[in-house]
């Protein structure tokens, strides 16, 4: 079974790395979208909903093409490089290979002369190719975190249409590090067809869309679905026989679990980030990130090991 997200993100890395490459050679900037498209094609090609492909093949191609512009400006590397590289060079003959060793001596003449100028240039604007990420049209988030959302979004509403075909009532599962948007509804009793009422055995029964359809505005004045088996909710709903119970959580002991989980997610987006900052720097500051990594992951273990949690290898994978 593949993994939408870790796919996602291991596209990103890759594009920025063949970005970074195409900055310092004429020749494979000259190809950089057809390798760029060629990339993405073939890692998406376990995914079989077809909307989510092409959102994702959208996003990184716009991705692509922003990044290359920002790079190309930022080291004054010039138009004719730009156009090379976006593959949009109008010429009724291909650009010979003489040309190409012409504009790379300018290009390298280029980049000496900004190291020159500013000797943390190239590493810095690096740095911002290592920092940036590509969103999507619909929520401007990274797009490794929408299409994990994506994800089980889809696999919540398979859940919901399978339990449909066997029960009514269902009870919602409980565990300790929820967020507080789900929190009140861990151990109810929910109506698949919204229906309210007692079970047999005293318990309220809710209309499952009292859980779900619960609508936020974002600062950005969009509205979203929220609710339970909302963003980011681990949930489940198991069908209901009287006399069932889900644990007790108590709201202390919640957002204490909850806390933990939330550094869980820090440390591995700061690890994250310096081993991607590690393969796209140079020299001495490449491997500051790259050392920078493993004292990291070392905190991050005994993090997990003192809390009681596991270590998850998984997410600091680049």
């Amino acid at each position: 079974m593949y993994n939408i997200k870790e796919i996602v993100a291991d596209l990103e890395l890759d594009i920025k790395i063949l970005i970074k490459q195409a900055v310092f050679n004429v020749f494979k900037a000259e190809n950089l979208m057809k390798t760029v498209t060629a990339l993405i094609d073939k890692e998406l090609q376990p995914v079989k909903d077809k909307q989510v492909k092409d959102r994702v093949k959208k996003s990184l191609i716009k991705f692509t093409i922003k990044q290359w512009k920002t790079i190309c400006h930022s080291l004054h590397l010039g138009e004719p490089l730009l156009l090379i590289g976006l593959a949009i060079h109008n010429r009724k003959t291909p650009v010979t290979d003489l040309q190409k060793k012409s504009l790379q001596v300018a290009v390298n003449k280029s980049i000496n002369m900004t190291i020159k100028t500013n000797a943390n240039a190239i590493n810095n604007t690096l740095s911002n190719l290592a920092d940036s990420y590509p969103t999507t049209k619909i929520a401007h988030q990274p797009l490794d975190s929408q299409v994990e959302m994506w994800q089980r979004h889809e696999d919540q509403e398979q859940m919901v249409d399978r339990l449909k075909q066997q029960t009514d009532l269902v009870i919602v599962s409980s565990h300790a590090n929820c967020s507080a948007r789900c929190a009140k509804w861990q151990g109810k009793v929910l109506s698949l067809s919204n229906k309210s009422g007692m079970t047999t055995d005293g318990k309220t029964i809710y209309p499952l869309k009292q859980a779900t359809d619960v609508f936020v505005t974002t600062k950005a004045g969009r509205t979203w679905k929220n609710g339970l088996l909302g963003f980011n909710c681990r949930h489940k709903l198991i069908p209901y026989k009287p006399g069932m119970r889900q644990p007790h959580v108590s709201e202390a002991q919640r957002k204490h679990e909850y806390a933990i989980e939330l550094k869980q997610r820090e440390f591995e987006r700061q690890i994250r980030k310096c081993k991607t900052d590690g393969k796209l720097l140079e020299g001495a500051e490449a491997q500051k990130q790259r050392l920078k990594a493993k004292q990291l992951t070392l905190e991050y273990q005994k993090f997990c090991v003192d809390n009681g949690r596991a270590f998850y290898k998984s997410r600091i994978v680049i």
